[in-house]
């Protein structure tokens, strides 16, 4: 295996390379010589040897190369500066690629042509690849032309050894441009530094460690070194040799062989072989590992304690004895990969190996799992410890096992999560909430909390379920409970993930897979009006609580001192947050907390219970009829600027919601009045508070909410007009000034409407409308009832003498025709028939019912217009009516199909009796309903 050659060894001379120089004559000082005919040729041989050695510099800076080393850590290392061959080496029955050292003259490298396209030119002058060892090199020549002859020679040997192999005797078949500057006198077959094989492993002791992890190194960059690696590991069990040492190193205090033990463990461990996991994770061993993490290589100055963690803080204790030591070994396992994983190797693990201990932790997670849920008599005596409550300290380590089983669960699938939490709920897991919700140990407060948290976000539908059981048996509801400890507890943690854990409660509203509609839950509506009947309104109390400066009790209650402008353009009101000087209120660290996450609450209430948040925002009050949006309003003034933008972020909910009702209870609480004043009180200071209070009114502008515009600019306009740094407060003013100009109306529009339609009338197959057919329907209401209105000269009918009724005698363009009136007496709805298919406006008909109460009647025909048809005649005989019943049945089909044509609907009344079936056979003294054809 060829890699990096380092050599000592001192080059001996090449014989007769050189010319000898003429001998100096010490006694006379002149050259000697034998003949006057000597000194042109010694002359000849010193011009000889000038050139030679001009030719050899040149030579020689055209091959002076840099060698490069890759290590581990992906940094290239200089190995020294020499010259470079392409030389025949026997030994390797190839050729190679030989640098000597310029100084020294020992071998650099030595590394044969390989047949693999592994090499590669960068730059012009670098030439880099890669040893079948997976060591990477390079070599940066000084001039480009050295570059070029060593990069031809290397593809002409690589084209030759690809036909036929290569031999020493076509060696003259190599380019002539790049001759060996040395015969290559030295055995370059040997090595110094050649990878070790498994059965040369230095020995694990303090003096050989530096070898060791050379070898490590050197042997787990490829596959073939990782094999090897792993086989002597195994077989010699040479880890398990080598963890004592640390103790020695540790006792001598040699830091730097500490180091070089920590790199080695690393590497062992990054071969993802899972009987190092197993070696390691002994109960002998893992103090052992843990200690050597604690010296790294990059913090030399500072150093782990995992050790001390470990011994104090991760003690194993069982509640209920575990009866399978297995699934004890396995507990253990999967603790000390999880504390190897995100706190010993946080930082050295690479990808593959941080997969593989997430694998083996799930995977014995779900074994874990999997055990409990099926011993039954495990699950029992935990729970009656928890039910019982009889030993204090033992319940609160039961509730922290139930909640390390819960956390198991987490990133298991859901099937496996499902089983398990009806398991648990079958023995009582909501028991535990009874007590340790509100137990004064801040530990066990937190663990219930989070069981319950885990329980939440696998199904929140059993939480809502429990809670409603309990209030149907007369217990106190979860809810409740919860509610009361998010008021009362201190801790800011504990408080913002019960916070967390209401919002999930409260969102009620759950999507179907199939059909993507919102999922009406019985059980949810019964939820929720237990939270708004019992709960919610503890939400409030204590904003109630606050008394900002002007408030003094009186008669039993609180009275304002109100400012005169507390009265607005939309109306009076007395609200506490109008008082005669903002002063900044104060609240407690514990206050400031609380409120701003009543205000998220509250931000979700609005948000998404609609007509429930609503209520509940609008009408509840205090005990002095104080709302409590006007509370809210006074957190404005807080000194604290997260707190009034909790505040604000109520405000912004309900103002997005675009309701009314939220809009005028603003303005008569003066809210908007505060938020202008808080907004005032920035100052034009470029913040967050400054940027959300332009946000919120620039919403109003841009969504053009009248109500609230109008408020803001006729209360504050003059201030508006002072702020031009932005242009909200002016695009408000201009919208304001549209919304109080009239509509505009288009007469031109209008009438060029009016002739559209006229035109269209007229082309599309519609017979064009009468002047005294428009003139009678443009009459005045009041006309005398005895007034005989004008007939048009276009009727239809034979006669005007066959009408009596002077409606009856106009021809007119009805619209489609309303339903068939219903079966019976009812001539008012005959008449309203009447007069809206004759184009009658309902307004106009309803007038004319209280001058004439009598329904409008057709008198018959003559006989003469009715063709001697007798008693069941039709009333009008058409041209193209027949009197067979065949044709009287295409009439009625004729009815319901689309035609040009306009079908009007006549309802009579014959003989005091009315009708609406349409049907012509019902004899005499039926009403009858008859179907004309009027084209165009």
């Amino acid at each position: 295996m060829e890699t990096l050659q380092i050599e000592n060894s001192t080059q001996q001379d090449p014989p007769d390379a050189e010319l000898q120089p003429a001998q100096l004559n010490p006694a006379s000082d002149t050259l000697s010589s034998d003949s006057n005919g000597d000194l042109d040729e010694l002359r000849l041989s010193h011009e000889i040897e000038e050139a030679l050695q001009a030719s050899d510099s040149a030579g020689k800076i055209r091959r002076r190369v840099k060698v490069y080393e890759l290590d581990t850590s992906n940094e290239w290392l200089d190995r020294g500066t020499g010259h470079v061959d392409c030389v025949f080496v026997e030994a390797k029955d190839s050729y190679c690629v030989v640098v000597r050292d310029e100084t020294e003259d020992s071998v650099i490298l030595n590394s044969k042509i390989q047949m693999d396209n592994v090499y590669e030119k960068q730059q012009d002058t670098l030439i880099t690849w890669t040893e079948p060892s997976g060591l990477e090199l390079a070599l940066s020549f000084q001039v480009l032309d050295g570059c070029m002859e060593l990069w031809d020679v290397i593809q002409e040997v690589r084209n030759r050894q690809q036909t036929h192999h290569l031999q020493e005797s076509d060696i003259d078949q190599l380019p002539l441009d790049f001759p060996p500057t040395t015969p290559p006198t030295e055995d370059l077959s040997m090595e110094d530094n050649t990878l070790p094989t498994c059965s040369v492993l230095p020995e694990p002791q303090p003096a050989n460690l530096k070898d060791i992890e050379n070898s490590v190194s050197m042997m787990s960059r490829t596959i073939y070194g990782r094999d090897q690696l792993v086989s002597v590991l195994k077989e010699n069990r040479y880890l398990e040799r080598l963890l004592p040492v640390f103790e020695i190193c540790e006792d001598l205090e040699s830091t730097e062989d500490l180091f070089v033990l920590s790199h080695i463990l690393q590497l062992f461990i990054c071969l993802n072989e899972e009987f190092i996991f197993e070696m390691i994770l002994e109960d002998d061993n893992f103090l052992t590992v843990v200690g050597i993490f604690e010296y790294d290589r990059e913090y030399k100055h500072a150093k782990g304690r995992f050790r001390d963690f470990i011994t104090k803080h991760s003690n194993f204790k069982q509640i209920v004895p575990v009866r399978d030591k297995s699934i004890v070994r396995k507990i253990k396992q999967t603790y000390r990969l999880q504390f190897l994983k995100d706190a010993a190797m946080a930082r050295l693990l690479d990808d593959p190996t941080f997969t593989t201990i997430s694998s083996l932790i799930s995977i014995n997670n779900n074994e874990i799992v999997s055990y409990f849920q099926k011993d039954e008599k495990f699950l029992k005596e935990l729970f009656d410890i928890v039910i019982s409550n009889e030993d204090l300290e033992k319940t609160r380590d039961a509730v922290k096992f139930v909640l390390e089983l819960c956390s198991l669960t987490k990133q298991l699938p859901l099937s496996i999560r499902t089983n398990f939490y009806k398991t648990m709920t079958k023995h009582g897991i909501f028991v535990i909430f009874d007590s340790t919700i509100t137990d004064s140990d801040l530990s066990s407060r937190t663990a219930a909390t989070s069981i319950l948290s885990c329980i939440l976000n696998h199904d929140s539908s059993m939480v809502r379920s429990y809670c409603v059981a309990q209030n149907k048996n007369g217990q106190t509801p979860l809810i409740s409970v919860l509610m009361d400890r998010f008021l009362q507890e201190e801790d800011s943690g504990l408080r913002s993930l019960l916070s967390e854990i209401l919002k999930v409660l409260f969102d009620t509203i759950g999507l179907t897979t199939e059909d993507m509609f919102v999922q009406r839950d019985n059980e949810n509506d019964k939820f929720l009006e237990l939270v708004y009947e019992k709960v919610l309104r503890k939400l409030a109390v204590p904003l109630f609580s606050i008394k900002p400066p002007g408030w003094s009790a009186l008669n039993g209650g609180l009275s304002r001192k109100l400012t005169s402008d507390s009265s607005n353009s939309l109306g009076s009101s007395t609200s506490l947050v109008s008082l005669s000087k903002p002063k900044e209120l104060s609240f407690t660290k514990s206050q400031e907390e609380k409120f701003h996450w009543i205000c998220e609450l509250l931000c979700f209430i609005v948000e998404h219970h609609s007509y429930r948040g609503k209520y509940f925002m609008l009408s509840t009050k205090s005990e002095d009829d104080t709302n409590i949006m006007s509370y809210l309003a006074l957190l404005l003034k807080s000194k604290k600027t997260y707190l009034k933008l909790s505040a604000l972020r109520v405000f912004r909910k309900c103002i997005a919601l675009k309701d009314e009702f939220y809009n005028r209870h603003l303005m008569r609480n003066n809210v908007i009045q505060t938020i202008f004043t808080a907004f005032s009180q920035t100052k034009g200071k470029d913040n967050l508070l400054n940027s959300a209070f332009f946000e919120f009114f620039d919403f109003i502008r841009s969504e053009n909410i009248k109500s609230l515009i109008t408020h803001i600019v006729v209360n504050h306009r003059k201030e508006m007009e002072e702020i031009t740094y932005v242009s909200t407060f002016e695009g408000l003013i201009v919208r304001y000034e549209q919304n109080q100009e009239p509509p505009k109306i288009d007469h031109d529009s209008s009438e060029n409407h009016d002739n559209k339609r006229r035109k269209r009338n007229g082309n599309d197959g519609w017979s064009k409308v009468d002047e005294d057919e428009e003139s009678y329907f443009n009459e005045s209401n009041d006309d005398d009832e005895n007034s005989t209105p004008a007939v048009s000269p276009k009727s239809s009918l034979s006669s005007s003498s066959t009408i009596a009724s002077a409606s009856a005698s106009r021809e007119l363009l009805p619209p489609p025709p309303p339903p068939a009136p219903v079966n019976g007496n009812n001539s008012t709805f005959g008449s309203l028939t009447t007069a809206v298919m004759s184009g009658m406006g309902l307004l106009n008909f309803m007038k004319r019912k209280t001058v004439d109460e009598k329904p409008i009647e057709f008198v018959r025909a003559t006989g003469a217009t009715t063709n001697g048809a007798g008693k069941n005649g039709k009333l009008v005989d058409y041209s193209d009516d027949n009197e067979d019943e065949e044709d009287f049945v295409a009439t009625k089909k004729r009815k319901s199909s689309p035609q040009l044509g306009v079908k009007k609907i006549i309802s009579f009344k014959i003989g005091g009796k009315s009708g609406g079936n349409g049907d012509s056979s019902n004899g005499s003294g039926d009403e009858r309903e008859k179907s004309t054809d009027e084209m165009g």
